[in-house]
């Protein structure tokens, strides 16, 4: 876990003990190659965090889903960004997520989960061709 993903969880330390598991989808790829997605430079592509999770329980949930993209950190409450890349190359999206579930027997007792999902992406720009 990166440097940015633990300080989600800074003021937290140790009450998160479960994880949650998901996916990480990625728009807009444009080539698959011996295991490498691709990506065209200066294109909006969306990127969501799938969590799988009882439907009922995620939409009572309070989620924080901290991202890291080109050198870029910033922490949202959506699933869902949409970010242009902008620099060619090999790059990681890498995005921790930080659940509060509300207990069902208790209503002011709240579970709290964690998830982490990352991919690398190569980034074609105007100068970059790769074999």
């Amino acid at each position: 876990m990166d440097r940015a993903a633990k300080s989600v969880f800074a003021l937290t330390n140790n009450i998160f003990s479960e994880y949650i598991p998901g996916t990480l989808d990625i728009s807009g790829i444009i080539e698959r190659k011996r295991g490498r997605k691709f990506l065209k430079s200066g294109v909006s592509t969306n990127i969501t965090v799938h969590l799988q999770y009882p439907e009922q329980v995620l939409h009572d949930a309070e989620f924080a889903y901290s991202w890291n993209i080109e050198d870029e950190h910033f922490t949202t409450e959506n699933s869902n960004i949409v970010h242009r890349f902008t620099k060619a190359g090999p790059q990681w999206i890498r995005v921790t997520v930080a659940g509060r579930i509300p207990s069902y027997s208790n209503r002011n007792m709240f579970r709290y989960k964690w998830g982490y999902f990352d991919a690398e992406v190569t980034v074609k720009g105007k100068h970059l061709r790769l074999n």
